[in-house]
C-alpha cells in the first residue's frame, strides 16, 4: 500500500529531532548490533518519517515490503482479538480457563482467567522451552502445546505475582477465542478474518503460507551480537513460519504494523472497523497490574545492576507508561497513558494519546535481553522529543 508522506513541519514533527532517531538506529548498524530496521512515526494517523535502514539479515537492502517476525508483538494482536471477543459476549475478562478448555483446570489452575492470562498473573509455565515431554519443534502445534501447558502446575499462586509469560499464556488466549469462536474457525483465520483485513494488514498472518517466501526477513545475530546458543535461537523462531504461536508467531510488515499500532491509538476504532469498544479500550490500556515487579527479568540482575522496575502490563499484549521514572518501552518522556508493545529482541510499536503519536519499529539482527529494551526506550524517547 502507498502511503502519503506529509513534511515532518506539517505535522508537528521536529525535522531536526527525527535526524537523532536516524543517528541512533544507524549508530547501532555501524556498529555491528544489527543489520538494519525500518521505522514509521506519525502524528493524528499522519506519517511524516518512513524508512529503512541497513539490510535484511544481511542478504538484501532493507525494504517497506519485508515480512519480519513480529515475536513478542504478536501478543498485541492476540490480546486485541480476545477484546474484541469479550466485546462480542463471547468472553469476558473474568471467564476461567478451565471453564472453556478442557482438563485445564489441574495443579491448582482452576482459579486462573482470562485476565490473569493477558496481564502475565496466572503463574502458568514460563519459560519458552514447553514442559517434557514436548520438545522445542512442537511449539508451533497449538493444540499439543495446551495439552502441555494444561497438565502442569502452578508456577506461582495466580494473582500473587506478575512474571511475563513467553508463549503459554497467550497460546491458551488463542484456544479459548478459537474454542467461543460460533463459525468454528482455526485461530489463524479468525485473526484474518477479524482482525487483520479489517484493519487492512494484507501483509499480516500467524504462520506463513509459503514459509520460504522471499519477502521474509530470516532471524539471525550479527556476528558481534552471537552467542554459542544463537544458532539454535534461530533456527526455533524461523520454524515459527510453519505453525500457529499466538504469542510470538506473528509476521508482519512495517506498514502493517504501524496500521495496528494507529488502530490502538483510536482506542480499537478506525472509523472504519471497531475492533474494541471506547469504554473496554480505556479500562484494558490501563496498568493492571499495580506497583507489582515483572519478575521475568529477576535473571538479568547484572544487566539491571540490581534495579527493579514496575511490571506495568496492560491487557493488550504490552506495556503502560504510569508515572515515576523507570525502565519503560514506552520511553522515560512518554505520557502516563502511553502504551507500548514490544517483542523481544527486534521489534515494538508505541502510542502516546497525548501527543496523537504513533511510532512502529522492526528490525533485523537479534538484541537481546534489556538491552533490547534500552534500544525500544531510545527509539521513542527520540520520538517523542520530535513533537513540536
Amino acid at each position: 500500500m502507498d502511503f502519503e508522506i506529509k513534511k515532518p513541519s506539517e505535522i508537528g514533527l521536529n525535522e531536526q529531532a527525527l535526524k537523532n532517531l536516524d543517528n541512533a538506529i544507524q549508530k547501532r548498524i555501524d556498529n555491528g548490533q544489527t543489520f538494519g530496521a525500518a521505522v514509521i512515526v506519525a502524528r493524528g494517523g499522519k506519517i511524516g518519517y518512513r524508512k529503512t535502514f541497513g539490510t535484511a539479515s544481511g542478504l538484501r537492502e532493507s525494504s517497506f515490503e519485508d515480512l519480519y517476525l513480529t515475536m513478542s508483538c504478536a501478543k498485541s494482536f492476540t490480546s486485541a482479538l480476545a477484546l474484541h471477543f469479550v466485546d462480542k459476549g463471547l468472553l469476558s475478562l473474568n471467564t476461567f480457563v478451565g471453564d472453556i478448555i478442557p482438563n485445564f483446570s489441574t495443579f491448582g489452575k482452576d482459579k486462573i482467567t482470562l485476565r490473569h492470562l493477558l496481564n502475565h498473573t496466572a503463574g502458568v509455565h514460563a519459560s519458552i522451552a514447553p514442559p517434557f515431554p514436548y520438545s522445542i519443534a512442537d511449539l508451533i502445534d497449538l493444540d499439543k502445546m495446551i495439552t502441555a501447558y494444561s497438565s502442569q502446575p502452578l508456577v506461582y499462586e495466580t494473582g500473587s505475582r506478575s512474571a511475563y509469560t513467553q508463549i503459554a499464556s497467550h497460546a491458551l488466549v488463542g484456544k479459548m477465542i478459537e474454542l467461543t469462536d460460533p463459525k468454528k474457525r482455526k485461530f489463524k483465520d479468525i485473526a484474518r478474518e477479524d482482525l487483520f483485513e479489517p484493519l487492512e494488514m494484507y501483509d499480516t498472518s500467524f504462520g506463513l503460507s509459503e514459509p520460504n517466501n522471499s519477502r521474509r526477513v530470516p532471524v539471525a545475530y550479527t556476528e558481534k551480537m552471537s552467542t554459542p546458543s544463537s544458532a539454535v535461537t534461530a533456527t526455533m523462531l524461523d520454524s515459527f513460519a510453519n505453525g500457529i504461536v499466538p504469542g510470538g508467531g506473528g509476521f508482519t510488515t512495517i506498514d502493517d504494523l504501524f496500521k495496528f499500532a494507529d488502530a490502538m491509538r483510536q482506542q480499537g476504532n478506525t472509523g472504519k472497523y471497531r475492533l474494541i469498544s471506547k469504554s473496554l479500550f480505556e479500562y484494558a490500556s490501563q496498568n493492571s497490574t499495580g506497583d507489582m515487579i515483572n519478575h521475568a527479568w529477576d535473571f538479568a540482575e547484572n544487566e539491571k545492576r540490581g534495579v527493579s522496575f514496575p511490571a506495568n502490563f496492560h491487557l493488550i499484549g504490552g506495556y503502560t507508561r504510569g508515572k515515576g521514572h523507570f525502565l519503560t518501552p514506552c520511553g522515560s518522556t512518554a505520557s502516563e497513558k502511553a502504551i507500548a508493545g514490544m517483542g523481544g529482541g527486534s521489534t515494538a510499536w508505541m502510542v502516546d494519546p497525548e501527543r496523537d503519536l504513533t511510532v512502529a519499529f522492526l528490525s533485523s539482527g537479534f538484541i537481546e535481553g534489556i538491552e533490547h529494551l534500552h534500544r525500544v526506550a531510545e527509539i521513542n524517547d527520540l520520538a517523542l522529543s520530535a513533537c513540536e
